[in-house]
């Protein structure tokens, strides 16, 4: 399934929810400063603005979550064991998950899963009601503990046992128990409770509770000592009490490196470490979901009538129908030529006029570009993934416009006509940033054709939008490189500047440029 990013994220915590809406490179931001609001002003806020997906991230203590095994038989058997043990586990809670985590540490020949529920539901009940009735398309559930092993590096994941400390909203402690890399459990400490932050001794005793409360046969040894990850100040309080329990590993956490690690745009902190969770829900997690399928109904429309819009809107008639010959490249398909041909021409036909692309369409006239869409798409690799990927960037990118689109299987261009005398080859990529080859039958070359609409002649803030579009299309998970092949202004050393704009011609230029986007296939990608 194509990822479609959260532009908003709802923080649902003890004391009330908060709005949070995407700014770019500054992150999240609080959509109002004036603290909690109440289903009503939420849905009055989200309506005030552009449509797109929601997240809900339940910063509470209202969770439980209980490591198992299940043996190994077939998707279906699976299914139905996990929602057995769900049900059994937490008889009281609709919204439950269970996460996969790999061959058991304890019982050879099973399956680790990890069950998790929220054992408090009703306030997530009542705001997903709300968001429902207002038909605002929610992606998911989520709580910090299922996001925290993001924070791990190398070192404790690969660790026998690791406990990560972190500070949460009125200082309140979340204590999330690693083993191998896999969360074993998380526990949430009521603010009375984590209020001294210079308590070495208090500090010692909850971190004692918690690995009893996770694992009571657990024992640290010189072998397999624990891990432990906690904020500096805390950890000074620690040293500073002579409080580091016997084969106790305390470290900082660094939060450059994890800042680095993750790309947060704000940097990681962790005194306040609810904001970095925020921000990693900008790309809604594959797993780890407490909303079931009927809580997402209304953002699987949304996500399809996104699609639609990017294929039939967003894209001109000839983009399309030119890339068609790419899809039969990749297919080898030349047997269905003539029947693509005149899908194509119907899909030509079907399209509205690329001058009025943001005109209110007729919606049989929409019904009709849908199916020549589709039957297009019958003759050639499906395009709906790669659409989305690039049209989920222009969203976001409000004053890029496309001119064209085209893909096809193979290495990139630089790889291919680039000779070892050729110093442009890639000059704007950074050959450090620069990621291992793939396999030819395991990429997709995507070319993009486009410019910046209006533009009043300041090419400063036309690179700006280009670089920022770039960005959004790095940051999606199939993306493996983005080359630039022309850019507003050109800042190859080598270059002159052909595009200055004077005063006469003003009013002609244009601010064009083009890239080159390397894509893993579906099945790449996991």
């Amino acid at each position: 399934m194509t990822a479609v990013r959260n532009e908003y994220v709802i923080c649902l915590s003890s004391s009330g929810a908060m709005l949070w809406s995407w700014k770019g490179h500054a992150g999240f931001a609080p959509v109002r400063a004036g603290g909690a609001m109440d289903s009503a002003q939420l849905v009055a806020a989200l309506r005030a603005l552009p449509a797109a997906p929601v997240a809900v991230l339940v910063d509470r203590v209202d969770e439980e979550h209980v490591r198992d095994s299940l043996p190994q038989v077939g998707r279906r058997d699976q299914q139905a064991l996990l929602g057995r043990k769900l049900a059994r586990a937490f008889p009281r809670s609709m919204f439950r998950t269970a996460a996969l985590q790999g061959p058991s540490l304890r019982s050879p020949g099973e399956i680790d899963v990890l069950l998790s529920a929220l054992t408090r539901p009703e306030p997530v009940r009542e705001l997903l009601d709300t968001l429902a009735a207002a038909r605002i398309p929610v992606t998911g559930v989520h709580v910090p503990a299922l996001l925290a092993g993001r924070l791990l590096d190398d070192a404790a994941r690969s660790a026998d046992a690791t406990l990560l400390v972190l500070r949460r909203a009125g200082g309140r402690l979340q204590h999330c128990f690693f083993r191998r890399g896999r969360l074993a459990g998380s526990r949430g400490l009521r603010a009375a409770s984590g209020a001294h932050l210079g308590d070495g001794l208090l500090l010692q005793r909850q971190i004692e509770e918690s690995l009893r409360y996770f694992d009571a046969t657990w024992r640290g040894s010189a072998e397999q000592p624990l891990q432990l990850l906690l904020p500096a100040a805390d950890l000074e309080a620690l040293v500073a009490a002579g409080a580091v329990g016997e084969h106790w590993q305390p470290r900082a956490l660094a939060p450059a490196e994890i800042s680095r690690r993750l790309r947060l745009p704000v940097a990681f902190d962790p005194d306040k470490s609810v904001r970095s969770f925020i921000d990693m829900l900008r790309v809604p997690p594959t797993g780890d979901n407490f909303a079931a399928a009927r809580e997402r109904r209304y953002f699987q429309l949304f996500r399809a009538r996104r699609i639609a819009a990017t294929a039939c809107l967003g894209l001109t008639g000839l983009a399309l129908a030119g890339a068609l010959g790419n899809g039969l490249a990749i297919l080898a398909a030349g047997q269905q030529a003539a029947g693509s041909a005149a899908a194509a021409d119907q899909l030509e036909a079907a399209l509205p006029d690329p001058g009025s692309a943001r005109a209110e369409m007729d919606p049989l006239r929409m019904r009709a570009v849908v199916m020549a869409y589709d039957a297009v798409a019958a003759h050639q690799v499906d395009p709906a993934w790669i659409l989305a990927a690039v049209g989920e960037a222009v969203t976001a990118s409000p004053r890029i416009r496309l001119d064209g689109i085209e893909w096809s299987v193979g290495p990139p261009a630089a790889a291919q006509d680039a000779t070892p005398g050729d110093p442009a080859a890639d000059s704007l990529t950074d050959p450090a940033s620069a990621p291992a080859a793939l396999p030819a039958d395991d990429s997709i070359r995507v070319r993009l054709r486009g410019h910046v609409a209006p533009f009043s002649g300041d090419y400063v803030q036309a690179f700006a939008e280009v670089e920022a579009f770039a960005d959004e299309l790095r940051a999606h998970p199939a993306a493996a490189q983005v080359t630039f092949k022309s850019q507003p202004l050109d800042i190859n050393p080598g270059a002159t500047l052909t595009d200055e704009v004077s005063g006469e011609h003003a009013g002609q230029a244009k601010a064009g440029f083009a890239l080159e986007l390397l894509m893993r296939l579906p099945d790449a990608t996991g």
